[in-house]
């Protein structure tokens, strides 16, 4: 029992040293594999203050037109160009987001930088 643990603990240190140093984007929506400048840091606290605020406005808007979606289709006259507006509107708006977000990103990263952030473009997309 004694050699399976010992076994066991050392495959674990070894697997755990061969990541130790990989420089790998862990976490959703974490920018520390970009290795910012203490500048673009400051930059992007902003960048990433005014995309919270954008999303808390737009969860808001988007509660309203589930809400408006809904009473659309209880009304005893159901108009399905009406659905199709309210889900228009609501992607016309997350892709507003989105764009300026993103044009706000390009212009503080370096184009290394760039390469690096677009594996991971998709984390920014709004659902």
């Amino acid at each position: 029992m004694r050699f399976i643990m010992i076994l066991l603990l050392i495959f674990g240190f070894a697997w755990a040293d061969k990541h130790e140093g990989d420089n790998h984007h862990y976490y959703k929506k974490d920018f520390t594999f970009l290795e910012l400048s203490d500048t673009q840091k400051v930059s992007l606290k902003q960048i990433l203050e005014d995309y919270r605020t954008q999303m808390r406005n737009y969860k808001q808007y988007e509660r309203n037109q589930q809400k408006q979606k809904q009473d659309i289709f209880l009304s005893n006259n159901f108009d399905a160009s009406k659905i199709i507006k309210v889900n228009q509107d609501l992607s016309t708006k997350a892709s507003t987001i989105e764009g300026n977000f993103l044009s706000k990103i390009h212009k503080l990263l370096n184009t290394q930088q760039r390469k690096k952030f677009v594996n991971y473009i998709d984390e920014w997309e709004i659902d």
